[in-house]
């Protein structure tokens, strides 16, 4: 006899977990055990106090968009409470060989994007008129990038077919043809051609780069005009991004969940074809009623917990050759004596405040590609070839230092945990936060190792203690390569949630989506299983009807935010 049986057991405690574990305890009514191996549950939802006492830096998940994390958490469970926030400006870019600086102002300060157009006009004129245009096409725009958020793949392919129609005559009520060609272009390409401005090029392709992009590769552009609609939607945890995972935890407590730390499952147990349990390492076997949840990787699905004995060769060769080198970030957290001040602050005193900064050596967006060249290599980009993007939230959120300090971050592309010894990693540790103070003074003159109480890194060799990112500390999990997105994501044959054993389900930032921290993948995982048992659907009552009713939600948390900023709270 098990030692414990619920009607659900979810193998892994990160975000996807936590989300289908919400929606399978109250809409489908179901008892949940949740079984995470660390101390503590939340996975890519976490914030630490590091690199210095009194000091809060995200370890993991770093920008939040409010069109995409979290709608369908915010509209079924009205007491996630995870509060976000704006800065001035988002995705901007610092050129060092010019002195300028070019920043796309957020919803939250600037709700018409006029203000941004004027910037971008100081550089092209036509690009700011197309900027706008983008932005009057926002609606389309999100409602099509909800809908892939928090739909099955197949799901999100139908819909789109059902809305292309309206999609077209928006499209050509603003006068622009929508070539499908983008959609072959890689990245690089597509923003090169669509943008006249080398400055807005370079922000778009590094935004294109920290999505897990090879910038370079064929078959991952779209087209560059819905970057007006999305990226002004950027946002933060105000007190760090596990108040995401505390919000999920109280919810799931009061529905009856129950949650396990220090609980490493070894097996599925499997009889006679069907997902009964699973097996801990300690020998404790825990007996699932209804069916068993996987949130580890695609590999460690099939060749840990289920074994390839159970599956097709076919399934076994191309779970074998997942590419998950690719995908692969440092993040470093420095605690400082005073925020970072820019030179080009004279040419816009709100690059200051401005969220995923880049500082661009040469204005030249073929750099990026060169950073993924060595990429592809298994090396670090040497540092004229870098391209890193910083933000200090405190900033904006004081509660992120102690007072009159500042904490601020990095982000950098690094070579595959497997590439280096864990000496060879120590060194790069070492040798990257040198690089990175003697680049970054050369933007603010103030960010010399004087102004450094602290500084933690966070390398693909570190991000390996979530065990769904090993081997390689990959933080997408897989690579987002043509043929691992969408309804190929991990595999075909996996892509529905569904595996070949039955009552065995999974999800993850490895199925689709792949979109980071949202709860996309875990809130699609319950419609597929709702769909097979016959649980409850909230998407279908009156007034949830989607996109629409999460378009409203978004739209709701807009006013909010614009609102605070009429207020003067928490921002310049």
């Amino acid at each position: 006899m098990p030692d414990a049986t619920y009607d659900v057991v979810i193998v892994g405690g990160g975000n996807k977990a936590l989300a289908v574990g919400m929606w399978l305890a109250r809409y489908g009514g179901m008892s949940v055990g949740i079984f995470e191996r660390r101390h503590e549950i939340g996975g890519g939802w976490a914030a630490e106090e590091s690199p210095a006492p009194g000091f809060l830096a995200n370890t993991h998940a770093q920008m939040i968009f409010l069109w995409m994390h979290y709608l369908a958490a915010q509209r079924d469970f009205p007491e996630f409470d995870a509060e976000l926030d704006m800065y001035v400006m988002n995705n901007s870019g610092i050129f060092r060989d010019t002195g300028k600086c070019l920043g796309i102002y957020t919803v939250k300060h600037d709700p018409t994007q006029e203000r941004t157009a004027r910037e971008i006009a100081r550089f092209s004129e036509r690009d700011a008129e197309m900027w706008l245009k983008g932005w009057d096409l926002r609606e389309v725009f999100l409602k099509n990038a909800i809908l892939m958020i928090n739909s099955p793949a197949a799901d999100f392919e139908l819909r789109t077919m059902e809305r292309l129609p309206e999609l077209m005559a928006a499209f050509q009520e603003k006068g622009i043809e929508l070539d499908p060609i983008y959609t072959m272009y890689s990245p690089l390409q597509a923003n090169k051609e669509f943008w006249e401005s080398k400055e807005l090029q370079c922000i778009l392709v590094r935004q294109a780069l920290s999505g897990g992009a090879d910038v370079t590769l064929p078959g991952r552009g779209t087209l560059p005009l819905q970057y007006a609609a999305i990226l002004p939607y950027m946002c933060f945890h105000v007190g760090g991004t596990h108040q995401a995972a505390h919000a999920a935890h109280k919810i799931l407590l009061a529905d009856g969940a129950k949650i396990w730390t220090h609980c490493e499952v070894d097996k599925v147990i499997i009889e006679n074809g069907t997902a009964t349990g699973i097996r801990l390492t300690d020998g404790t076997e825990i007996g699932a009623r209804k069916l068993v949840i996987s949130t580890l990787s695609p590999q460690q699905l099939c060749f840990d917990l289920i074994g390839r004995e159970h599956l097709s060769s076919q399934i076994v060769r191309r779970i074998e050759l997942l590419e998950s080198k690719h995908t692969t970030i440092g993040w470093y957290n420095w605690a400082l004596q005073e925020p970072p001040e820019y030179t080009a602050a004279e040419f816009n005193p709100d690059i200051n405040y401005a969220y995923w900064l880049g500082l661009h050596q040469v204005t030249d967006p073929d750099t990026i590609a060169r950073e993924t060249y060595w990429r592809r290599l298994g090396k670090m980009a040497p540092l004229e070839d870098q391209n890193p993007v910083v933000w200090c939230h405190s900033r904006i959120d004081p509660r992120y230092a102690p007072p009159g300090k500042a904490q601020a971050s990095h982000e950098n592309f690094m070579p595959p945990a497997t590439a280096l010894t864990e000496r060879e990693w120590l060194q790069l540790k070492k040798q990257h936060s040198e690089d990175m103070i003697s680049l970054w003074q050369t933007f603010a003159p103030n960010m010399t190792w004087d102004n450094v109480i602290g500084c933690a890194p966070d390398t693909p060799y570190d991000c390996c203690r979530l065990k769904n990112m090993g081997p390689e500390g990959n933080w997408n999990v897989l690579d987002p390569v043509p043929h691992q997105m969408g309804k190929f994501r991990p595999i075909p044959e996996l892509s529905d949630y569904r595996t070949p054993i039955k009552n065995l389900y999974a999800t993850g930032v490895g199925w689709p989506f792949g979109c980071g921290a949202s709860v996309g993948e875990g809130y699609s995982c319950y419609k597929i299983i709702a769909e097979d048992l016959g649980l409850g659907k909230p998407w279908l009552e009156p007034g949830k009807e989607e996109p629409d009713s999460l378009y409203e939600v978004m739209k709701t948390l807009e006013k909010k935010l614009q609102e605070k900023a009429k207020t003067k709270v928490g921002v310049k």
